[in-house]
């Protein structure tokens, strides 16, 4: 137990300068937002709020009943109990609903919008926000879905969207029905992290989303909501034993550096892959997070009218690497995020950066449009990863066909035995298979064609099957044209994800590891040979090291308006904490309550004078 460092300053001032070897210094969790509807004691307070008719208050046999007829919404707000922004939110609570409609929401709202208590702007809105489809300004929100007229693929309508903002960022079926009138466990997880937040959602103990990264958010005092509403069909909507904790406060993220690698280029059939070279950051630290967004807009003689694959591509030693996937919705715009972090050994100095459309419409436009105008930004986040990629390699990248006796598609996906690198630490394997190709390909493939495949990695099989069934709850909707279509790894309007497998356990360091990938059998009898059965392949081997251990140091500076406080901006796990004298212990220590401004990559905190003698550390949160 101990400071590792100290520095006298003039004479009078002392600072523990660098890292404190003193466990959790203070730390202080802040109150949970916790209710069972029992009246008993200790219980946070709540206000409530309904539009249409009910029958007495929304409390019914000790849990909130917030819907029962039709044209109602029920809405609860509990009194904020954490002060301050929070980097981790996990809420727990019973939900019970029956089948009929809308459907039913869990709200974090800012109290900068919203308040600490009572009813904030709700009080004076005469009519209800849809609070199954939540447009909250300022708000991250987890809405329950009950009623789905397009659920095209008949998965019944449980469906889980996650929105922040007002805007409806994803949208998946639940696997577990929470429309059985009785009462069901859910489980949340939102833990903010440089460039917007992750979260967890389960129900009845099985998982929706898994660590779904979601960009945009950053940490914000928060109060919790509970809302639900009918339109014509009613349904019954209940909550019970609400717990939700807040745990680590928040300092600051630094902002990104974000560099536009496209601004409006007009892609069309005279210019499919457009490329620039960009001059991206080269950081003497692993970045924490590397975000893409894309845009696109409609150029002068409209969208092109059609689906099309997209991508973005980046050169390094003289290799093509597809960092990103996409698919342009039929006939429109929109924009889209993608988390590229382990692609950036290859995302620094000057870049030769390729974006590509599958289109063939003039820029003249006519009936099918004339193309879209693509933006693009990389985001770089600063901070303290546990892993880092180091290494990228190639695999198997291109678009073989499927089904063709005359050229097996094994032909393209020949065994591969990638070298390991000897300092890597986690390897992953990623793999991005889309399938194209329609009548009069056998069963339409291979768009429409639902097939497995295999990655061996050494002996050991992995499955999976190439197929999106929720094409209908694209939150780019509604379009023209088939999107709601179930299809081979994608969808209109929608990011394609890779089939992530982590191989660490199977990859030693410093040998080679056998990869070898098997598609399903298929045969094509009437092969289209200008629009073939194919696949759309780009994969990768990736590996990793511990991020850096190295730990921050704080920096002093006096001056005529007062004493300040540094230390950089990556170390935003960090918290800054003061002691007015040493102990043995570490009894004495406390945090700082003040919030960092960022300036120039560093964060810089000025002294209160009356704090200016002492000791202060940096340590990290539980």
């Amino acid at each position: 137990m101990g400071i590792p460092k100290l520095t006298v300053w003039n004479r009078a001032v002392w600072w523990a300068i660098g890292w404190c070897l003193l466990g959790r210094l203070g730390w202080v969790q802040a109150a949970p937002t916790t209710n069972d509807f029992s009246g008993g004691p200790g219980l946070t307070p709540y206000s409530t709020k309904t539009w249409g008719t009910y029958a007495g208050g929304l409390l019914q046999s000790g849990a909130l009943r917030l819907t029962y007829a039709t044209g109602q919404s029920g809405l609860v707000l509990f009194n904020r109990t954490a002060t301050g922004p929070q980097r981790s939110v996990t809420a727990d609570f019973n939900l019970s609903a029956t089948t009929g409609a809308d459907g039913f929401s869990f709200n974090l709202l800012n109290t900068a919008t919203y308040g600490t208590t009572g009813l904030g702007p709700f009080g004076n809105q005469n009519t209800p926000t849809p609070f199954e489809e939540p447009v909250l300004t300022n708000a991250l929100s987890v809405a329950f879905d009950i009623y789905d007229p397009d659920d095209y693929q008949n998965l019944g309508p449980h469906e889980v969207s996650l929105h922040w903002n007002g805007t409806e960022l994803a949208k998946r079926s639940s696997p577990a029905d929470f429309r059985t009138g009785a009462f069901v466990p859910v489980h949340i997880a939102v833990d903010f992290v440089p460039g917007g937040a992750e979260v967890t959602v389960t129900v009845a103990g099985k998982s929706v989303y898994d660590r779904e990264f979601i960009a945009g958010p950053i940490p914000f005092e928060s109060r919790v909501a509970f809302a639900a509403r009918t339109g014509g069909i009613s349904f019954t909507s209940r909550l019970d034993n609400v717990n939700v904790d807040f745990e680590d406060p928040f300092v600051a993220f630094a902002p990104p550096q974000t560099v536009r690698v496209m601004d409006r280029v007009w892609i069309n059939g005279g210019n499919r892959t457009p490329q620039k070279t960009s001059v991206l950051p080269t950081p003497t630290r692993p970045w924490e997070r590397v975000v893409l967004r894309v845009e696109l807009n409609q150029p002068t003689n409209g969208f092109d009218v059609y689906d099309r694959q997209m991508n973005l591509s980046v050169t390094y030693g003289g290799q093509s690497y597809e960092i990103a996937r996409f698919m342009t919705p039929f006939g429109q715009g929109g924009v889209w995020y993608a988390d590229v972090t382990d692609f950036q050994p290859l995302l620094r100095g000057s870049v030769p950066v390729t974006a590509f459309i599958d289109t063939y419409v003039p820029a003249a436009g006519g009936q099918y449009g004339s193309g879209w105008l693509y933006t693009a930004d990389l985001m770089f986040y600063s901070g303290e990863p546990d892993f880092a990629a180091f290494k990228v390699q190639n695999l198997w990248n291109g678009e073989p066909r499927y089904g063709d006796p005359a050229d097996p598609i094994a032909n393209f996906f020949k065994p591969l035995t990638p070298a390991v690198d000897s300092t890597a630490t986690k390897v992953k394997v990623r793999l991005m298979v889309t399938g194209h190709g329609q009548a009069p390909n056998t069963d339409n493939a291979a768009e429409f064609l639902s097939k497995g495949r295999t990655l061996k990695v050494g002996t050991t099989p992995f499955y999976n099957v190439l197929w999106r069934n929720d094409c209908y709850l694209n939150p780019n909707r509604p379009q023209p044209g088939t999107w709601q279509y179930s299809r081979a790894g994608w969808c209109p309007g929608a990011r394609v994800d890779p089939w992530v497998l982590d191989v660490s356990a199977l990859a030693v360091p410093g040998h080679t590891v056998a990869l070898t990938y098997t598609a399903d059998p298929y045969t094509n009898t009437s092969i289209d040979q200008g629009n073939p059965a194919r696949h759309w392949v780009a994969s990768q081997l990736v590996s990793f090291r511990a991020g850096p251990t190295n730990a921050p140091s704080l920096a002093v500076t006096s001056g005529p308006a007062g004493t300040t406080l540094s230390w950089p901006s990556w170390a935003h796990r960090h918290e800054l904490f003061y002691n007015a004298q040493l102990d043995a212990d570490g009894s004495h220590w406390s945090r700082v309550a003040l919030t960092p401004t960022v300036t120039n990559s560093t964060f810089v905190v000025t002294l209160p004078a009356a704090t200016e003698t002492g000791f202060y550390c940096l340590q990290t949160g539980p």
